[in-house]
């Protein structure tokens, strides 16, 4: 069991990308540095609302096979590594940070939601945009 779970599941690096087809291309280390087709990217939403987030090349990621080789499959997530370790140790965030510096932080314990962004930031509505606080400093 242990060896056919090994076949399905592999951990490789993401090699090339094609953010137009929703694909990337992995090299799998444990296999000779072969690399795969192109695999799907897994994400959470894609008919009527969409989510689109592509690995970068370079990135570990963690791949499902269908069973007959390399040739179908998925990409299920990034993983961390020592290479790439976790942007912070803590039950309570959720963190986003980009590359340029930006960063989207909630900390839940703290009830405290941080946005830095390194550039502008443009907020359009159709409707009404509220802002409410105990006090709001426009130039802190």
């Amino acid at each position: 069991m242990e060896e056919v779970i090994r076949e399905l599941v592999r951990v490789g690096i993401v090699t090339a990308v094609y953010p137009e087809r929703g694909t990337v291309r992995v090299t799998m280390s444990d296999v000779d540095d072969l690399q795969t087709y192109e695999l799907q990217v897994v994400v959470p939403k894609t008919h009527k609302d969409k989510e689109f987030w592509m690995p970068d090349v370079g990135e570990q990621v963690v791949c499902l096979f269908s069973g007959q080789g390399l040739e179908r499959g998925w990409v299920l997530g990034a993983v961390y590594s020592q290479a790439d370790t976790v942007p912070e140790a803590s039950r309570d965030k959720w963190i986003k940070r980009f590359e340029d510096g930006t960063i989207i932080e909630y900390d839940r314990k703290e009830h405290h939601l941080k946005i830095f962004v390194r550039g502008d930031i443009t907020i359009e509505a159709e409707g009404n945009i509220v802002i409410k606080g105990d006090r709001i400093d426009l130039n802190p």
